[in-house]
């Protein structure tokens, strides 16, 4: 059985948290998170398996249908991945 991908923020980007909300910092744009992907955010800063964000999220919003935390948590890794600020591996 593969191994589960563990996700990572991209080194060298500066983060500033406003209210609840993440500011990512590149060094040709600034990148802003709704409260739900910051907490995403903050839980690669040290590499995290889908699972472990899963998680994370079921624990903060426990009324939240699981399928539909799952669903988000996907379109928000892929997001994240394609704007560059995650890595995978």
């Amino acid at each position: 059985m593969a191994r589960p991908l563990t996700y990572h923020q991209r080194r060298g980007l500066d983060t500033r948290i406003v209210d609840g909300e993440a500011f990512v910092i590149t060094r040709t744009t600034i990148q802003h998170l709704n409260p739900v992907a910051t907490v995403i955010w903050l839980a690669l800063e040290r590499g995290s398996t889908r699972r472990e964000v899963l998680d994370i999220l079921g624990g903060l919003y426990p009324r939240v249908d699981p399928a539909t935390l799952s669903t988000d948590l996907n379109r928000s890794l892929a997001m994240l991945r394609n704007i560059g600020l995650v890595t995978a591996r």
